[in-house]
């Protein structure tokens, strides 16, 4: 039996029951490196999962996504790259900002635009991709402590990717959504760990 699409289990270990369906004035766009999609523990999919109107896809190194480009470009869509400012070193700061002065947002719609892979993959699809070095920057004032623990390479101060999508949310004062993101993280996480306690994960 193939695995569950919407939370990566198996159907006898299936997450979905765990995972509520909210609504947003915002929206998610996952661009997600290949080997997510074979990662069980990739936190992506739970974006996904709760928000359904999220945008996931597959990231290429010499094919632009056009259907990205097109709600870049779209005036329904403010789009915002979530990157540290430290790491944005193509980010064209000057560009950006000219565009910004000139032409005013016409939409309070916002289009959070985030890298799900791990750190070193993720600075190498922002290298590659000169589309996103034009685009405004949102990064996080305060990082907290992440809850995620199913990685070993996981460093101190970075957050999953489910994580970061709850702590934007919460700047954007959505209270509610950002904690259901953040528990279903932490369930997410020991539900996971239980399973390969038991040798029920399967790879």
């Amino acid at each position: 039996m193939s695995a569950c699409i919407r939370c990566g289990f198996e159907p006898e270990n299936c997450f979905c029951p765990a995972i509520p369906e909210l609504n947003c004035q915002h929206r998610f766009c996952l661009l997600t490196h290949s080997n997510e999609f074979a990662r069980v523990s990739n936190t992506g999919k739970l974006i996904k999962a709760i928000f359904p109107d999220t945008l996931v896809i597959d990231w290429s190194r010499v094919e632009p996504p056009q259907q990205l480009l097109e709600l870049i470009n779209s005036e329904d869509w403010q789009p915002y790259l979530l990157m540290p400012e430290a790491f944005a070193i193509y980010q064209d700061f000057a560009i950006h900002q000219e565009k910004v002065e000139a032409q005013k947002p016409v939409t309070n719609k916002k289009l959070f635009i985030l890298l799900d892979a791990t750190w070193q993959q993720a600075r190498k699809m922002y290298r590659l991709s000169p589309y996103l070095h034009r685009l405004p920057l949102m990064s996080l004032a305060e990082v907290p402590l992440s809850r995620y623990t199913l990685r070993r390479n996981q460093q101190d101060g970075h957050l999953c990717t489910a994580e970061v999508a709850a702590e934007i949310l919460k700047s954007e004062q959505l209270l509610h959504e950002s904690e259901q993101l953040h528990k279903v993280v932490f369930k997410f996480c020991n539900h996971y760990k239980q399973l390969q306690q038991a040798g029920k994960l399967k790879k």
